[in-house]
């Protein structure tokens, strides 16, 4: 009998805090979405509701969003720096609640809202800055985010963008200059939440690496082996998808020959001569394939085929759950300590993919998941 007892108890303690958690559930999701607590008025409100006035509050696109974009713009995730057309599109294709996969491997533009006929849209010629949208949270009223067929002719330099990675913002950050090392490293690091030295790999083929590294470092072969090899053979295997891409005077240019960086020192240290935009991922091995989950071919032409790869691989899913966790439920990025742990973001991950990649859709599952207990 006491034993009946304290199983009653127990139910009741777990219904009591049930009752309590619905009490604060709006006024909670609502802090959620919007980073800061709320005054207005939620009683009565079900969760369908408190989304869409959460939506509408200026706080979650210049806090939330705002934030959340910086950490799929750069390494540093840095919200107080440039806002552009890469910042722009990866905004607008959150709120617009497309495809977001679209965003990487087809053309994008953005037009004003004021544009009449949508089938052959003008351009946006405004430059991106939160000064000139006076708030993040104004950019969805003014502007608005096209894709393109993936057979669309492209033009770099009038405002159409063969995807997020061909962008003047990108290319800033990542390509200017360099060796076209710097964008594979950053795209792993932000869209596959991988940095370096978790995929660095000595026993993979040094076959791609580039002419420009010392195959004998201080005269020690080894050290080229075990060191210089387990970074630039992945690396230098996937940076030709940039081989006609460069940036210069503030603009992303496709160029008509094989950027001149990319066969620097050819007399030197010998090494593979870049002679097209092929690409091919040594990242394949059965550890490898556990981590990013490739589903569709490792090997290319061009950035395109590459932004394809990384975006239908389940890493790509698990990593945009994972940000946007952080983001939303005030993490740190590297919450996914344990197996149970692991195990959600992998269930909210698959349910994204179920549901078509829409960015709307997985902020409004997190929020309310077991990462934000």
């Amino acid at each position: 009998m006491n034993f009946m007892k304290q199983i009653f108890a127990v139910i009741m303690l777990m219904s009591l805090t049930l009752v309590a958690r619905a009490q604060i559930s709006n006024e909670l999701m609502y802090q959620r979405l919007t980073g800061l607590p709320t005054i207005a008025d939620l009683e009565g409100l079900d969760y369908d509701q408190v989304f869409e006035q959460a939506l509408s509050d200026s706080k979650f696109m210049d806090n939330r969003i705002l934030t959340l974009v910086s950490r799929l713009s750069v390494e540093s995730a840095d919200p107080y720096g440039p806002i552009g057309t890469y910042q722009a599109a990866i905004a607008l294709g959150i709120l617009q609640n497309i495809d977001f996969r679209s965003l990487f491997d087809r053309p994008i533009w953005i037009v004003s809202n004021e544009t009449a006929n949508p089938v052959t849209p003008r351009l946006a010629q405004l430059a991106f800055t939160l000064a000139s949208l006076d708030g993040f949270s104004n950019l969805p009223s003014e502007f608005r985010l096209f894709i393109g067929d993936p057979f669309t002719e492209i033009s770099y330099g009038d405002g159409k963008y063969e995807g997020l990675f061909t962008t003047p913002e990108f290319g800033e950050e990542f390509i200017q200059d360099g060796t076209n090392r710097k964008p594979i490293r950053g795209i792993y690091d932000i869209f596959l939440c991988s940095k370096i030295e978790s995929y660095k790999d000595a026993s993979l083929d040094t076959f791609f690496i580039g002419q420009d590294i010392d195959r004998l470092p201080g005269d020690h072969p080894q050290v080229f082996q075990e060191e210089c090899s387990a970074c630039h053979a992945p690396l230098d295997g996937q940076r030709p998808a940039f081989a006609y891409q460069d940036y210069q005077s503030g603009q992303m240019l496709l160029l008509e020959e094989i950027s001149e960086k990319y066969n620097r020192n050819s007399r030197e240290y010998g090494g593979l001569q870049i002679v097209s935009d092929h690409w091919e991922n040594p990242l394949v091995t059965p550890i490898h394939q556990e981590r990013f989950g490739w589903r569709t071919p490792t090997t290319g032409r061009g950035v395109s085929e590459f932004a394809h790869m990384i975006v239908n691989s389940e890493q790509f899913s698990r990593c945009m759950v994972q940000k946007t966790a952080a983001e939303f439920c005030d993490l740190p990025m590297d919450f996914v300590q344990n197996d149970a742990i692991a195990q959600v973001v992998q269930d909210l991950a698959t349910r994204f993919e179920k549901g078509d990649y829409r960015f709307l859709d997985l902020i409004k599952e997190i929020v309310r998941s077991p990462l934000c207990e």
